[in-house]
C-alpha cells in the first residue's frame, strides 16, 4: 500500500481551498486514506496469479528481503482487450492480442546471492491479464507493459495498485492472495476499523488531524459577482471498463469526496467500452456505471465519446440520452446541453459528432448557449481535447494526421475559445493541465479507468502524468482550485486561478 499525505477534517465535508502549490509526497504524517477511512489495507489481488516468482541467484538460504518485482513470466494469454489501450483513432472494440511480457522486474531485489527459488507469496503488483491462459486481457498491461494488439498501442497503465510489501520469511505483507478477482484479505488483521463499521478513525495510533486547516475564505459581499455557494465537483473520462481500474478510481473519488465534498461529477465520454450501450436496459448500465459508482450519491453530468457511438451509431448515442429518465445518478438531457450549478455553468458538447462532420445542429445551438452564460464561471466538457500531449494530440491533427478533427478545431475557435473559462476533455488516457490556449484553460482528465497512455507531445503544460486518476475542482467566488489525484487518492498537482 502506498502512503499518502492527508489532512482530515472531522466535521463532514469541510469546505475551502487547497494550497496553490504542487503536492509534496514526503510529509511527516505517515498515514494512508485506507487507514483513516477504515478500509482493509490488505492487497486484494484482482487476478489469478499462476506465475511463480523464479529468482535464480546463489544464496542457499531462504529469501527474507523485499520482493519489489512483479511476475517474471511472460503474459501469453490471447484475448480481447476491453480497456481500449490504444491511442489510435479507435471507434470500437480493441481486438488485438496482448503478447507483451510482464514488465515487472524479474530480479529479486533481495540478497543477490540467493540461488534458491523464492516460494513466498508474491506481494508485488500482479499482472492484470490471466497468466498462462487464453483469458480476457482487461487492458492493463502491468507496469508499463506494451500492448501489441494495435500498431500504435502504448498501454503504460500501472499494474495493481496494491502495496509491494516486504516478503519476510514467506509472509505476504498484504495478506494472503485468495486467488479470486477482488477477493477480500482474510489472513491479516485489519489495520483500520473497516469501512462503514463505525470504528474509530484513530485506532491505528495516527495523530488526529489539525481541524484548523482547509478553511474556506469568507465570501466577499463587495465582489461584483456577489456571494455564491461554493461548488465542488470531480471530472473523469475514459472510465467505462467495468474492471478493477475503474473501481479503484471510483473508490479514490469516494475517499476524496468524503473528505472535501463533491456536488456532482463531470463524465467526459467513452462511458461504455467497447461500443456503447444498445438501449436503456443494456446490462452495461449496471456493470459499467451503477455498480462502480454506487458509493457516490451525486449526479454524473455526461457527454458522449467515440466508443459510446460504436463508430457513429446514433441509436447508441440516443440510448445514453434516454437513460436520464431511468436513473437518479445519470444525467445527459441531450447530446449537447448547458446546466447551471450555483455560480457555474457547464457546457456539454458532442465532440465526436464534430469530428465526424455532423454538427450542424450544435452549430445552430451554440451561439445562444454562449450568449446566455450569466454565471461567474463556465466550464465546457467534451470527449476530444482541443490540445493534448497524449498520443491523440491536438484537434486538426489528431493521431498525427493533418486535417483530422479540423471541424472540431474550427468549432472551438469560433465559439469556445475565450468564451468559457475552462475546457475539460478525455480521449487521451492521461492527466494534464496545459497552459491556457486560445483564451481558455485546457485540461485532460482521461484517467478514469482505461489503460493509460504516455505523454508524447510538446504543448506547454503545468502538469502532465500517465496515471489513472481524476480531477477535483472547487469554485469559491472568483477563485477556482483544481487538484489532480491518482487512483489511490494521492494528490499529484493543484493550481488555483482567479478572475
Amino acid at each position: 500500500m502506498r502512503l499518502l499525505p492527508v489532512t482530515l477534517v472531522l466535521l463532514g465535508c469541510p469546505s475551502g481551498q487547497p494550497e496553490a502549490t504542487p503536492a509534496n509526497p514526503a510529509w511527516d504524517l505517515a498515514v494512508t486514506l485506507d487507514e483513516l477511512l477504515g478500509r482493509d489495507t490488505g492487497d486484494a489481488d484482482t487476478d489469478t496469479d499462476t506465475d511463480p516468482d523464479t529468482d535464480t541467484d546463489t544464496d542457499s538460504g531462504s529469501d527474507t528481503s523485499a520482493d519489489s518485482g512483479g511476475d517474471s513470466g511472460s503474459d501469453t494469454g490471447l484475448g480481447v482487450d476491453t480497456g481500449d489501450t490504444s491511442p489510435g483513432n479507435d471507434t470500437g472494440n480493441d481486438t488485438g492480442k496482448d503478447t507483451g511480457k510482464d514488465s515487472g522486474d524479474p530480479a529479486d531485489s533481495g540478497d543477490p546471492k540467493d540461488s534458491g527459488t523464492d516460494t513466498a507469496p508474491d506481494s508485488g503488483s500482479a499482472d492484470s491479464g490471466d497468466d498462462g491462459g487464453g483469458g480476457v486481457d482487461s487492458g492493463d498491461s502491468g507496469s508499463g507493459g506494451i500492448d501489441t494488439g494495435y500498431p500504435e498501442s502504448v498501454d503504460s497503465g500501472r499494474a495493481d495498485s496494491g502495496a509491494t510489501g516486504s516478503d519476510s520469511a514467506g509472509a505476504d505483507s498484504g495478506g494472503a492472495d485468495s486467488g479470486g478477482s477482488g477477493s477480500a484479505d482474510t489472513s491479516t488483521a485489519d489495520t483500520g476499523s473497516g469501512k462503514g463499521s463505525g470504528g474509530s478513525l484513530f485506532e491505528t495510533g495516527a495523530v488526529p488531524p489539525d481541524t484548523g486547516v482547509y478553511t474556506p475564505e469568507p465570501c466577499d459581499s463587495g465582489d461584483t459577482g456577489g456571494c455564491h455557494d461554493v461548488v465542488r465537483f470531480v471530472a473523469i473520462g475514459d472510465a467505462g471498463t467495468g474492471d478493477a481500474r475503474q473501481e479503484r478510481v471510483a473508490e479514490a473519488m469516494e475517499d476524496i469526496c468524503s473528505l472535501y465534498g463533491c456536488d456532482f461529477a463531470l463524465y467526459l465520454g467513452d462511458n461504455f467500452y467497447g461500443s456503447g450501450v444498445a438501449d436503456v436496459s443494456d446490462p452495461l448500465w449496471t456493470s459499467h456505471f451503477e455498480t462502480p459508482y454506487a458509493g457516490l450519491g451525486f449526479r454524473f453530468m455526461a457527454v458522449l465519446g467515440n466508443h459510446d457511438y460504436g463508430g457513429f451509431d446514433t441509436a447508441r448515442a440516443a440510448a445514453q440520452v434516454a437513460y436520464t429518465s431511468y436513473s437518479s445518478k445519470w444525467y445527459m438531457p441531450a447530446r449537447f446541453y448547458t446546466e447551471v450549478a450555483d455560480d457555474l455553468t457547464v457546457v456539454g458538447l458532442d465532440t465526436h459528432a464534430m469530428v465526424m462532420d455532423s454538427y450542424a445542429d450544435q452549430e445552430a445551438w451554440i451561439p445562444a448557449a454562449i450568449a446566455g452564460l450569466s454565471t461567474t464561471w463556465s466550464v465546457a466538457i467534451g470527449h476530444h481535447p482541443y490540445i493534448s500531449n497524449g498520443p491523440h494530440g491536438n484537434a486538426g491533427e489528431f493521431d498525427g494526421r493533418p486535417g483530422e478533427g479540423q471541424t472540431m478545431k474550427d468549432f472551438f475557435d469560433a465559439y469556445i475559445c475565450g468564451n468559457v473559462d475552462m475546457y475539460i476533455a478525455g480521449h487521451d488516457h492521461t492527466l494534464q493541465w496545459l497552459e491556457p490556449s486560445c483564451g481558455t484553460e485546457q485540461l485532460v482528465a482521461g484517467g478514469g479507468g482505461a489503460g493509460t497512455y504516455p505523454i508524447v507531445g510538446t504543448e506547454p503544460a503545468y502538469f502532465e502524468a500517465s496515471d489513472n486518476g481524476f480531477l477535483w475542482v472547487e469554485i469559491n467566488g472568483r477563485s477556482l482550485t483544481g487538484v489532480f489525484y491518482d487512483d489511490t487518492g494521492a494528490e499529484l498537482y493543484r493550481q488555483t486561478i482567479t478572475k
